[in-house]
């Protein structure tokens, strides 16, 4: 088959890099906002979903730390919640 049809209802985000966005500097938490406002969300959309994306990745005690004191397993775990529920 080379033809087909997708439904779908929200947004369609491509996985680039599960990491892809973040800025260095920010805590996790303001990454969340700031990827959320790339991919089109309000501040209030991105922060009313923050709490399921905290719990999906397990990272409530680094979420107030800059994303460069992460370890590479942690920014992604955040990148995949992220665009999980992001889109």
């Amino acid at each position: 088959l080379d033809a087909g049809t997708i439904r779908h209802e929200g947004r369609i985000v491509p996985l680039l890099d599960p990491g892809a966005g973040f800025h260095q500097e920010l805590t996790g938490h303001e990454n969340l906002l700031q990827v959320g406002t790339l991919v089109g969300m309000s501040r209030a959309e991105m922060a009313a979903k923050a709490p399921w994306i905290t719990d999906f990745a397990g990272l409530h005690d680094v979420m107030d730390s800059p994303v460069r004191q992460y370890s590479s397993g942690m920014r992604a775990r955040l990148g995949m919640a992220n665009q999980g529920r992001s889109a």
